[in-house]
């Protein structure tokens, strides 16, 4: 070995006949002492921080080796994946150890599970850098965000929330050890965050003092931070999805509805219920992630499915995936906004169910039947119409929507008004729950458009 000898990976084995300078060694043999050799100075990091390991701290076994980690701090971006100081133009141009080793061993025997993905994941998250860490975690970012967004009911609140989970997770990283996968270990992260701002927020729903729709189901006014969510951001695929852990998103768990309900549970049996029902973790997954006992997870989730049942939402077992728009959906929204956009109260009026619900959070108001949300478009588009109405069609929440824009009369351009978000059932709107213009934004919508 030389100083100038090109970084290359080293293999278990070899590190193992380091350790006992007999190259002849069985090849097993050599692989155990590789492995307690890499684990040893993995953990005390000496392999990013020490040009050698002193002797007098490395047991008698693998004092031998110290002349030949003498040489090593050259490759430590081979080994760890990381770019030594010292070492930064041969590391980087060799890439990530794993990259080599995760494809397979590098002998015909073969190394055993040691080697496997999982275990370099282990190695780049405690031993990486700052870019090492992000390229691990940031393909988790949007279905963490989806998970905050369930837990919280915010998508601002949320896009918080997973920017504090990776802080925390990098702040705690030397923690990680590999028990869980990286994306189950971000998930508990996330979640007692979650749990921590529902706490530090004292966010109650309210109780509005008017009647309750068909099957008891919370309307949205009573829970006034909720706010949609785009559908771009859960739908696009990501890079751990498919991992064995990731699951279809049903319809039901991304819905308002269900976000609406599952506010009304306490905050540790709403983390339960998403974690078993909608992830799908076991019960010693989630006990764990919570830090607590699978008697207090099971009692916790029958608890929170019982309180959902009362709210009309369907169970889990009536959960379907999200599917694409019909034909007959699509021409019923479309027949709305033209109806909007020429203001016509009449047109939109007919396209309306007879328990219809209009609701506008975080505004107390709430439109209840027809005759109810008819009277407020007659109103919307009589003497008081605010101008030339605009709309442009987008989805939240697997529900299609459309954005809405009114040019005062007098003026050049449109501007943000309202987003609607609609639900349609057995070919009629069925409700409709409006959003102001702030969250145009996060759809990508523009808050102001040029006439045409």
């Amino acid at each position: 070995m030389h100083h100038d000898e090109p970084a290359r990976n080293y293999p278990l084995d070899r590190l193992g006949a380091f350790a006992g300078r007999v190259d002849r060694a069985s090849r097993p043999a050599r692989r155990a002492r590789g492995r307690m050799i890499f684990e040893w100075a993995l953990d005390r990091r000496y392999l990013l921080r020490h040009s050698t390991i002193p002797a007098p701290q490395v047991p008698d076994g693998l004092a031998i080796i110290a002349a030949d980690f003498a040489l090593l701090p050259p490759r430590v971006g081979a080994l760890t994946g990381m770019v030594d100081e010292r070492g930064a133009g041969q590391s980087s141009r060799q890439g990530h150890w794993w990259e080599s080793w995760a494809g397979g061993c590098h002998d015909a025997g073969g190394c055993g599970a040691w080697c496997c993905e999982e275990q370099a994941v282990v190695v780049a998250v405690r031993a990486g850098g700052a870019a090492e860490f992000a390229s691990l975690t940031e393909r988790y970012r949007r279905e963490l965000l989806v998970h905050c967004y369930r837990m919280v009911g915010s998508l601002e609140d949320a896009e918080d929330l997973v920017q504090e989970t990776f802080l925390k997770a990098w702040g705690s990283r030397a923690g990680f050890e590999g028990r869980s996968s990286l994306r189950a270990w971000l998930y508990r992260i996330a979640t007692n965050a979650c749990l921590d701002a529902i706490k530090r927020g004292r966010r109650r729903v309210r109780v509005v003092d008017l009647p309750l729709g068909a099957g008891g189901a919370p309307s949205f006014d009573q829970v006034p931070w909720l706010q949609p969510l785009p559908d771009r951001i859960w739908e696009d695929p990501v890079a751990g999805g498919d991992e064995p852990e990731a699951v279809a998103v049903a319809k039901e768990t991304i819905g308002l509805a269900f976000l609406a309900a599952i506010q009304h549970l306490p905050p540790r049996a709403r983390g339960v219920l998403i974690l078993r029902d909608v992830l799908g973790w076991s019960a010693r997954e989630t006990a764990e992630a919570l830090d607590g006992s699978v008697a207090a997870v099971n009692s916790a989730l029958q608890r929170a499915r019982a309180r959902l049942q009362e709210l009309g939402r369907p169970g889990r077992l009536e959960w379907s995936p999200v599917v694409p728009p019909t034909v007959e959906e699509r021409r019923l929204v479309q027949r709305y906004m033209e109806a909007h956009a020429r203001a016509d109260a009449a047109a939109v009026i007919e396209l309306l169910g007879d328990d219809v619900r209009f609701s506008m959070p975080p505004q107390l108001a709430r439109f209840e039947g027809r005759e109810a949300v008819a009277g407020f478009f007659e109103d919307l588009f009589g003497p008081g119409n605010p101008g030339d109405w605009k709309l442009v069609p987008t989805r939240a929440n697997g529900q299609p929507a459309a954005a809405n824009y009114v040019r005062a009369w007098g003026e050049a351009e449109y501007r943000a008004m309202t987003l609607d978000v609609l639900r349609v059932e057995g070919g009629e709107l069925v409700e409709i729950t409006t959003f102001g213009a702030g969250v145009f934004p996060a759809f990508g919508l523009p808050l102001t458009l040029a006439a045409a």
